[in-house]
C-alpha cells in the first residue's frame, strides 16, 4: 500500500508541476537557474528521499516474497499433496491447485506494489518455480507412479469396467492384504500424475490471464503508467510461455509412454498380423469375411483400453494417447504391407482391414486422424488394381504421392497375379 500511494503521489506531484511549467514564457533562463540534480520537465528533483526509501523497501519485499514463494510452492509439491481414493471423479491431486493458488497470490501482490521492477523479479522466481520445482516434482510423481501403475494395469481385469460407483483404480490404491494405502498422492497414481501435468498447462493459461487483467487494473491505458504496460506483457510472456512448451512436450513424452504401458493387451491380437498371409484365393477371402484376421480384435482390445483411460485421465491426455496408439498402429501395418505377398483378393481384404482400424480411430477421437491412414490407404489403391490399364490411368492424374517411389514399385512387385512387364512399369511408375 505504502509503494501504491507514494507511486500515486508521484505521479499527481510530476504531472502537476509539469503543467506549471508549460506556464513559464522563458524555459531557457528558468533552466540555466536551475538547481542540480532537478528535472527539465517539471522542475522537481530527480530522486527523492522518499523515492529511494521506496525503493529500499520493494528490495526488501522482493527477496521476502521469493523467498516466501519458494517455501510455499516447495511445501505444496513435497508434503500437502493429497489423493482422494474415494472419489473416482476427481482426476488430480491437490498439487496442481495449491501450487497455482501460491504463483497467482504471489503475482498480484507484486503487481499491487506498481513497481515494474517488483512485478519482473516476482515472474522471474514464478518461471523458476515452475521450471525447477514443479516441473521436478511432476516428473518424479510420473515416474514413481509408472512403477506401480504398469505392473498394476498389465492385469486385463484392472482394466475392466468397474461396478457402478466403484472407482476404477480402487485396487491400484490397496496394498498387498488388500488395505487402502495410507496417505495417497499422485506418486501413487500415473493417471493422476498425468492429469496433474495437463492441469498445469491449463493452468498456466489462467495464470496469464489473470496476471494480464491485474496489469490492466494496476497500470490502466489511460493512467500515468500507461508506457509501463506493453513492457510488463512482455515480462509475462518470456516468464510462462516457454514454461508451458516445457510441459507440452513432457505431456507429450508421457502420453507415449502410457501407449507404451497398453501395448501388452494388444499384442495378442496383432499376433495374426505378422503371420497374415495376404496371398490368398478365393475360399480363404469368403473365410476371412467370417473371421477377420486380425482388425476386430485388436479394435475389440483397444476399445478395453480406451474404456479405461476414458474414466481414469483427462480427455486432452486420452486425445494424445489415442493418437499416438493410431500412429503405432499404422507404421506397424505399413511395414508388413511392404513386406508381404498379395493377390488381388488378398488386397481387398487389407483395404478391408485398414478401413476397420481407420474407422475405429476416428470415432474413439475428438480430433480428425484420417490423415495417418493416407498412406495405407494409397497402398490399398495399388494393391487393388486389376490391369495396367488401371495402372497408366492411376498415374495419369495429377497427385501428391505420400509413398516414395520405391515404395510404390515394391508394392506392384508383390503382387502375385499382376500381369505387367518390366517396360510397361519402368514407363509408368514414378523414378
Amino acid at each position: 500500500l505504502i509503494t501504491q500511494r507514494t507511486q500515486q503521489f508521484h505521479s499527481y506531484v510530476h504531472n502537476v508541476a509539469a503543467s506549471v511549467v508549460e506556464m513559464i514564457e522563458d524555459k531557457d533562463k528558468w533552466k540555466a537557474d536551475l538547481p542540480a540534480g532537478c528535472s527539465e520537465e517539471d522542475g522537481l528533483l530527480l530522486e527523492t528521499k522518499l523515492v529511494r526509501r521506496v525503493q529500499e523497501l520493494v528490495s526488501e519485499y522482493v527477496q521476502v516474497e521469493n523467498s516466501f514463494l519458494q517455501q510455499s510452492v516447495e511445501k505444496a509439491v513435497r508434503e500437502t499433496d493429497m489423493l482422494d481414493p474415494e472419489d473416482g471423479d476427481v482426476f488430480t491431486t491437490t498439487l496442481v491447485d495449491d501450487v497455482f493458488f501460491i504463483l497467482q497470490q504471489s503475482l498480484l501482490r507484486a503487481t499491487s506494489t506498481f513497481e515494474v521492477q517488483a512485478v519482473g523479479a516476482t515472474l522471474n522466481c514464478v518461471s523458476d518455480a515452475i521450471g525447477d520445482q514443479l516441473k521436478a516434482a511432476l516428473h518424479n510423481n510420473l515416474q514413481e507412479s509408472k512403477r506401480l501403475y504398469s505392473n498394476w494395469v498389465s492385469h486385463a481385469k484392472n482394466i475392466a469396467q468397474p461396478a457402478p460407483g466403484q472407482n476404477p483404480l480402487e485396487s491400484l490404491f490397496k496394498d498387498s492384504e488388500g488395505k487402502l494405502r495410507p496417505n495417497l498422492t499422485s506418486a501413487h497414481s500415473w493417471p493422476h500424475s498425468l492429469n496433474n501435468l495437463q492441469q498445469c498447462l491449463e493452468y498456466l493459461h489462467k495464470l496469464k490471464e489473470a496476471t494480464e487483467a491485474a496489469f490492466e487494473d494496476s497500470f490502466p491505458h489511460d493512467g500515468p503508467d500507461k508506457d509501463k504496460l506493453p513492457m510488463l506483457h512482455n515480462l509475462l510472456s518470456m516468464a510462462l510461455d516457454d514454461r508451458k512448451q516445457e510441459l507440452d512436450q513432457m505431456h507429450a513424452l508421457h502420453c507415449r509412454e502410457g501407449v507404451t504401458m497398453f501395448l501388452g493387451h494388444l499384442r495378442p491380437s496383432l499376433e495374426p498380423l505378422g503371420r497374415l498371409d495376404y496371398s490368398i484365393d478365393e475360399a480363404q477371402y469368403s473365410d476371412f469375411q467370417v473371421n477377420d484376421p486380425f482388425a476386430k480384435a485388436f479394435n475389440n482390445a483397444t476399445e478395453m483400453i480406451y474404456q479405461h483411460i476414458k474414466l481414469v485421465i483427462n480427455s486432452n491426455s486420452c486425445e494424445e494417447i489415442m493418437q499416438e496408439l493410431a500412429t503405432r498402429i499404422v507404421k506397424r501395418l505399413e511395414k508388413e504391407a511392404l513386406s508381404k505377398r498379395f493377390s488381388l483378393l488378398g488386397a481387398l481384404q487389407f483395404e478391408s482391414d485398414v478401413r476397420v482400424l481407420c474407422s475405429f480411430f476416428t470415432n474413439v477421437s475428438e480430433q480428425a486422424l484420417r490423415h495417418k491412414f493416407a498412406r495405407l490407404f494409397e497402398m490399398a489403391s495399388l494393391l487393388s488394381l486389376e490391369s495396367v490399364d488401371e495402372l497408366r490411368e492411376l498415374f495419369s492424374e495429377v497427385r501428391n504421392w505420400k509413398l516414395a517411389p520405391d515404395e510404390i514399385r515394391k508394392l506392384i512387385d508383390s503382387r502375385v497375379d499382376f500381369e505387367a512387364s518390366e517396360t510397361e512399369l519402368s514407363l509408368l511408375l514414378p523414378s
